[in-house]
């Protein structure tokens, strides 16, 4: 028998699969998973393929989305080629700086300008947090260049994923009040 609480811990409990997107796979094993629990769970909601998630960041007033292209970077990033690694490091670089040039009120700069404008602006910060988001999207930008750039450096997993961990720490420290 099931034991009811009346304040029960979980409200709501989620089950995600994600696959390597180019190995072979059964479409019949979820099918033949919930034949085995539809019993206990009887409710169930199926979600498509592609999903993310979209935050908010706000200083002052201003409100600004956290674009997905960290979660594509990542994406790139379990492919395990020298050409999708190359391509996470730009996608995590521009995740992380578009949504600090639209925070710190540059949005309508498009000038290449405006990458060195939004990284001295934050070194140049009296707030500690803010002086070591200026320096992870400095090393961000400095790998971008040279995974776009330079044919010649070799772009592999360990750069790829040191990347979307810095672009993650950027994300973290903004979520504290600056």
């Amino acid at each position: 028998m099931k034991r009811k609480y009346k304040k029960p811990p979980i409200v709501e409990a989620l089950c995600e699969f994600q696959f390597i997107p180019q190995e072979p796979y059964n479409l019949t094993i979820p099918g033949l998973f919930y034949d085995k629990i539809k019993e206990e769970f009887p409710i169930r909601q199926e979600q498509s393929g592609l999903s993310f998630n979209l935050l908010q960041m706000i200083k002052g007033d201003v409100e600004v989305p956290i674009l997905p292209k960290i979660q594509v970077a990542e994406t790139l990033h379990q492919q395990n080629t020298e050409e999708s690694f190359r391509t996470s490091v730009s996608r995590t670089y521009y995740g992380a700086f578009c949504s600090l040039r639209n925070l710190y009120g540059l949005k309508g700069h498009t000038k290449s300008n405006v990458h060195r404008e939004v990284i001295e602006k934050l070194k140049a910060s009296k707030d500690n947090t803010e002086q070591r988001i200026g320096k992870y999207i400095e090393d961000l930008r400095r790998e971008r260049n040279c995974a776009d750039y330079d044919d010649e450096k070799s772009v592999d997993k360990k750069i790829s994923e040191r990347c979307i961990i810095k672009a993650k720490t950027i994300f973290q420290l903004l979520n504290q009040p600056l």
